[in-house]
């Protein structure tokens, strides 16, 4: 084989070899959950520092604050999420268990939301609705 063949052959491989796939970026981590339910009325708002709740029963009242922590099973297919928190004046235990699916609304038109969510309320009682999902703002340094 010839020199010159050589170095074509060598650029040949080089162009031909198909370049690695780049990672896709990480999804936000979920931070908090927007969840409500119809029948009867019912939304809860998590935040990393708490959540709220509100109920049909409780107009006029201010919303019921709760101290209580997120936890992600990010491993499961789908992945779920949990959140469970008390306050003193609510007499119970707020918890929420949410699986990600495509939620719809029964009242309302317009697209799913990413998780379905189980609530049981500090009275025992216990409800199904959906869940917006809020995630954390990616750093972009």
């Amino acid at each position: 084989m010839s020199r010159c063949a050589s170095v074509v052959l060598a650029v040949g491989i080089v162009v031909t070899t198909p370049l690695a796939a780049a990672d896709p970026p990480p999804t936000p981590a979920i931070v908090g959950l927007d969840c409500r339910g119809e029948e009867p009325f019912w939304r809860v708002r998590i935040k990393p520092d708490g959540a709220t709740m509100e109920r049909l029963s409780d107009v006029g009242r201010p919303a019921q604050v709760f101290a209580g922590a997120l936890t992600a099973f990010g491993f499961l297919q789908p992945p779920w999420l949990a959140w469970r928190g008390a306050a003193p004046e609510a007499g119970g235990v707020l918890t929420v268990v949410a699986r990600q699916e495509p939620c719809h609304s029964t009242m309302a038109d317009g697209p799913p939301v990413e998780f379905r969510a189980v609530v049981t309320f500090p009275t025992g009682e216990s409800a199904v609705g959906c869940c917006a999902a809020t995630r954390a703002l990616e750093r972009l340094d």
